[in-house]
């Protein structure tokens, strides 16, 4: 499975029925932490700052997007069927890295935002419009805890192959 789960990263099969179809990002889900948190732990958003341009296209203006409930409770419980703790959080969604300045992260700490990443009230907000239910496993790769020193770390990249397990779980508890 770990071959499979490799090659099937990043792509979405389009014969797959609509309710199972999820976007992929370009790097599988992972994202910078705005707070310490270990590498390759998973995160599970529940409301997402909504800091990008693509939201505003789908949904009236708003701060926030919450996540639904439906959604984040498939995503909990396939956590939880694996043996895993569940870590619910808020992020900070931007579509621009260069926004990530020391300022800002300690502003998005401040306002109670445990990561960052750049798709998650986008497509919140998408799934929304079209009248899809969504939730989003996210995990942890690098790290602007310390927005003086960049860790990279490992990318996430040992996380992939039991993101995209938990992902599967999830998805057919829809």
């Amino acid at each position: 499975m770990p071959g499979a789960a490799r090659r099937a990263r990043g792509r979405t099969d389009p014969r797959a029925p609509d309710r199972l179809r999820r976007p992929q990002d370009h790097r599988g889900g992972h994202l910078r932490r705005a707070v310490d948190i270990a590498e390759n732990e998973f995160l599970v958003p529940v409301e997402a700052v909504r800091d990008e341009g693509t939201s505003y296209h789908y949904l009236p203006p708003a701060r926030t997007i919450a996540l639904d409930a439906a959604g984040v409770d498939a995503v909990r419980r396939a956590l939880l069927r694996h043996g895993l703790g569940v870590r619910e959080c808020r992020v900070w969604t931007t579509d621009a890295f260069y926004r990530e300045t020391a300022e800002m992260v300690a502003h998005r700490k401040a306002e109670g935002c445990t990561a960052v990443d750049m798709e998650c009230a986008a497509l919140a907000a998408c799934a929304r419009f079209r009248g899809a239910l969504f939730g989003q496993l996210l995990f942890t790769a690098d790290s602007l805890a310390d927005t003086e020193s960049h860790d990279a770390r490992g990318w996430g990249y040992s996380a992939f192959d039991r993101a995209l397990a938990l992902a599967f779980d999830a998805a057919a508890a829809f």
